[in-house]
């Protein structure tokens, strides 16, 4: 039976569903930002600079939740860290 994507977010600028962000708080329909604020500073603005800034407020570099981005981040620690692994298990197999 084929899965069916369901959409599961909605942008709040142009109103339409869609299951999956291409880039992290962009919506992939009209490519408008997610806008942001944030907790510690109250900073506000689109999702591309606290992006940029690696999830993270640009002025004060309090984490921030961007929609889209959770998933990605620990795809690229669990990829760290395999390479990570890999790369001590070879290290220690040559020096031994």
């Amino acid at each position: 039976m084929p899965r069916e994507d369901r959409p599961i977010y909605t942008c709040k600028e142009c109103d339409r569903d869609f299951s999956r962000y291409e880039t992290p708080g962009k919506c992939p329909v009209c490519g408008e930002w997610e806008k942001l604020e944030c907790d510690s500073c109250g900073h506000k603005g689109g999702a591309k600079p606290f992006y940029d800034a690696g999830c993270k407020c640009p002025k004060c570099g309090h984490k921030v939740r961007i929609s889209g981005a959770d998933f990605n981040l620990w795809i690229l620690v669990a990829i760290v860290a395999i390479v990570g692994a890999i790369g001590g298990g070879i290290y220690l197999f040559v020096l031994r």
